[in-house]
């Protein structure tokens, strides 16, 4: 009868550990979220000239970003975690993809297009995220 008691005994023990265990393996203790801001070109509150976002992702996350491009495009990149990168895809005003790539770190874009608004998508992978992002930056907008 006492190994009885002692067998249950241990197994409660050992539930009430595993119990106490799981929200740690789970990643509780980590946020998920990222804080974005973003400056407009000019008076508009629809088109992108930086963005600058910071945060943790436990998944894949995608920011789509509308701006104006230009013939001759600059987008600089700086990451402060370059373990956790991003895919950066831009489509010009007619859908057509003029740019894909992946970055890690730092990073500076250039490429051609239509001029007129097109699209930044950005695929944030998991991770730390410290980033600003400059689209254009100094050059005059028509």
């Amino acid at each position: 009868m006492k190994k009885i008691i002692i067998v249950i005994c241990s197994i409660l023990i050992v539930v009430f550990i595993a119990l106490n265990l799981i929200p740690n393996t789970n990643n509780a203790t980590n946020t998920d979220g990222l804080e974005i801001n973003t400056s407009y070109l000019d008076d508009s509150t629809k088109f992108v000239s930086d963005m600058e976002f910071k945060g943790n992702l436990q998944n894949k996350k995608r920011l789509n970003i509308k701006t104006i491009l230009q013939p001759n495009n600059t987008i600089t990149i700086e990451n402060t975690y370059s373990e956790s990168g991003m895919d950066v895809i831009i489509t010009d005003k007619s859908g057509e993809k003029v740019l894909s790539e992946a970055v890690k770190g730092c990073k500076e874009l250039s490429f051609e297009s239509q001029p007129g608004e097109g699209t930044v998508e950005l695929l944030l992978n998991i991770g730390k995220h410290e980033t600003n992002i400059k689209i254009n930056e100094g050059v005059q907008n028509d």
